[in-house]
């Protein structure tokens, strides 16, 4: 018998031991294994490229936190240049309507969440005038004095 002839008796051999393999019930499965590889080598380039994707996109979400990050910090840093503006009209003696303060108040309450959530932030800034709006605020509200 030559090489020629022996093959092909091999490949046909191959085939029906691999079948014999996947039919039996131990766990070893050759044809899903040979299938796994020929997609893994078919799909090599479209991987490499999700791989590229996913990586750029952790980039971004880095990105877009930190934007995020910074525009809260800017917030409360206007929320504090509106809260120190306030307090000086306080000390001013300029009058305020019952809407004026709860929209100051609002700004408060926004700024000190902030500043609760981030102890780095320099917060020392705002806390004698945000006591000076508070304590105005109960003095009107009890006197029912605000501005009209």
């Amino acid at each position: 018998m030559t090489l020629k002839e022996i093959l092909p008796l091999l490949g046909g051999g191959l085939v029906g031991l691999l079948t014999l393999i996947q039919i039996a019930p131990i766990k070893v499965n050759p044809w899903s294994a040979i299938l796994e590889w020929l997609g893994n080598q078919t799909n090599k380039a479209l991987l490499a490229k999700m791989e590229a994707f996913e990586a750029d996109m952790k980039g971004v979400k880095a990105e877009v936190d930190t934007i995020r990050d910074e525009n809260r910090e800017i917030h409360a840093k206007d929320c504090r240049v509106r809260i120190l503006r306030f307090a000086d009209e306080i000390y001013l003696s300029q009058p305020h309507s019952h809407e004026h303060f709860k929209q100051i108040l609002g700004d408060i309450t926004h700024y000190e969440k902030y500043c609760d959530a981030h102890p780095e932030f320099e917060n020392q800034i705002a806390v004698a005038a945000i006591a000076q709006i508070k304590d105005t605020y109960n003095e009107r509200l009890k006197k029912h004095d605000f501005l009209a």
